[in-house]
């Protein structure tokens, strides 16, 4: 038997439903969270790569 996407929730309790859409959000949240962290690790390590090649400083890593 084949279900849609939903069904068994729409027999959840409102609240169960609730949580449901408030943790599915916070998944939501962290992921985006990661993909902002790891933007921001890739720019510096461009960066750096340029500054190496250019023969430029290169501050050590922390």
């Amino acid at each position: 038997m084949v279900s849609r996407p939903g069904a068994l929730a729409a027999r959840l309790p409102l609240e169960d439903r609730e949580a449901i859409l408030l943790h599915q959000r916070a998944l939501q949240t962290d992921a985006a969270d990661r993909r902002a962290e790891q933007r921001e690790i890739g720019a510096l390590h461009r960066d750096r790569r340029d500054r190496r090649l250019l023969g430029l400083p290169v501050a050590p890593e922390r």
